[in-house]
């Protein structure tokens, strides 16, 4: 993947070997059903907020639902560069940054078979969840932060808000190094304690029709 010319001036910005404390460290994710998004509409199916691990700020984003070819439900969509907060500098200067992309050399193994744009983030099913391994995730994937970070890695759990509607929790890590992506599908088991729940008639997403010409 290319670089555009700020990338290439803040390659500062390095992939550092990281110590067990900090691969153990994780972020919130949470997403609610869109439940007043009309029948054919191209508005994001899901809305939610996320942090990165050890990270203080939220980030909104969107997720849209789709099928793959062998007919397996998977979720694509982008998070918001700003982060949620009531510190509009904070909010500018983010918006000021310039969207770095990662080096690809500098990817964790795992994460070199999957390739994002700045903040993007993508969920596929976990084929590791069985009968035999019930508490691993349903959904597994991966965020581009847009920081010149590997993309984290995400752990998904599909769970029902207190409408009964669709509602995924879980957390954001950091990739482990030497495990690929799928093996990481299969080694997390920690998702019945995450407690999320959604407010009725709440979507966290801040602007609602961002994405409206997907």
């Amino acid at each position: 993947m290319g670089q555009p010319s700020s990338a290439k001036e803040s390659k500062t910005m390095t992939t550092q070997p990281m110590d067990q404390t900090t691969q153990q460290q994780r972020g919130n994710f949470i997403a609610g059903l869109n439940r007043s998004k009309p029948l054919g509409s191209k508005r994001p199916d899901f809305s939610g907020r996320l942090s990165a691990p050890g990270a203080g700020e939220q980030h909104a984003f969107a997720l849209w639902a789709n099928k793959d070819k062998n007919g397996n439900t998977y979720f694509s969509g982008r998070i918001d560069r700003m982060p949620i907060t009531d510190d509009v500098n904070a909010q500018i200067e983010a918006l000021t940054k310039p969207v770095v992309d990662y080096d690809p050399t500098d990817l964790m193994q795992g994460s070199a078979n999957l390739t994002l744009k700045p903040y993007e983030v993508v969920l596929f099913k976990n084929g590791f969840k069985d009968t035999e391994n019930p508490m691993r995730p349903d959904y597994w994937g991966r965020v581009n932060m847009g920081n010149n970070t590997p993309p984290i890695a995400i752990s998904v759990w599909l769970r029902q808000d207190r409408y009964k509607n669709p509602l995924l929790t879980g957390a954001t890590t950091f990739p482990q190094p030497g495990k690929d992506i799928a093996t990481e599908a299969g080694m997390a088991e920690t998702g019945s304690e995450i407690p999320f729940d959604l407010p009725e008639g709440q979507e966290t997403t801040r602007r609602k029709s961002s994405r409206s010409g997907r």
